[in-house]
C-alpha cells in the first residue's frame, strides 16, 4: 500500500473515491477558454475570493512540472440540482473533506497541493481583496488552472456526466515530485 493510500484509507472518507492519476497535460488554449468562462461570471465567483481568478491564478506548466501525481477525489451526490442553496452546501462538503484529505497527506508527509469545484469556501467570507487569512488551508478553483476536466477525465476512463437529480464533485490533490 502507498502512503497516499494509507494516509486516505480512514473511515470519514470511505465514501469518497480517489484514484491516482498523471499530471494533465498543459493545453494553452483550454486554459484561455477556461479563463474567458470565468470572466462571464456565470457562478458569482469571479474577483470575489483568492480561490478563483484573478484572485488565484498560477504557472499552470511550471505548476504541473512540479507534480508527481493527482489523486482524483470524486463522489456522486443524488439532490436538487436546481436548488442553488442544496447544491452550494454540498459543494462545500466537497471541499471540506477534499481538504481534510490534503491535511492528512501533509501530516504523512506528502507534500501537495488540493483543487475543487467552486471558489475557495473555508472562511465563509474571504478577505480578498486583503491577503489570505488561512493559507494552509486555501483550496482553489479546479476551473482557475484552466484544465477541461470533462476531456482529462475521459482520458482516465472516468465517467463525467450531467443529470436532473444528481451531481458529481471532484476534487483533485496534486502531489508534488520528491
Amino acid at each position: 500500500m502507498e502512503t497516499w493510500e494509507s494516509a486516505l484509507s480512514l473511515k470519514q472518507f470511505e465514501d469518497y473515491y480517489v484514484k491516482k492519476c498523471p499530471v494533465p497535460v498543459h493545453n494553452p488554449e483550454d486554459q484561455i477558454k477556461c479563463l474567458n468562462y470565468c470572466r462571464e461570471n456565470v457562478c458569482g465567483q469571479y474577483d470575489t475570493n483568492w480561490g478563483c481568478p484573478p484572485g488565484f491564478s498560477a504557472h499552470v506548466e511550471e505548476f504541473y512540472s512540479e507534480c508527481d501525481y493527482v489523486l482524483l477525489v470524486r463522489r456522486t451526490f443524488c439532490l436538487d440540482v436546481k436548488d442553488e442553496e442544496v447544491v452550494k452546501a454540498t459543494t462545500a462538503e466537497m471541499q471540506r473533506i477534499t481538504r481534510m484529505m490534503m491535511l492528512e497527506l501533509r501530516d504523512n508527509g506528502i507534500r501537495c497541493k488540493a483543487f475543487a469545484d467552486g471558489g475557495c469556501r473555508y472562511c465563509g467570507v474571504c478577505s480578498y481583496p486583503e491577503p489570505c487569512k488561512f493559507p494552509e488551508m486555501f483550496m482553489p478553483s479546479v476551473s482557475s488552472l484552466g484544465l477541461n476536466i470533462g476531456n482529462y477525465l475521459e482520458s482516465l476512463g472516468e465517467p463525467f456526466a450531467f443529470s436532473d437529480d444528481c451531481v458529481t464533485l471532484y476534487g483533485m490533490i496534486f502531489v508534488a515530485k520528491e
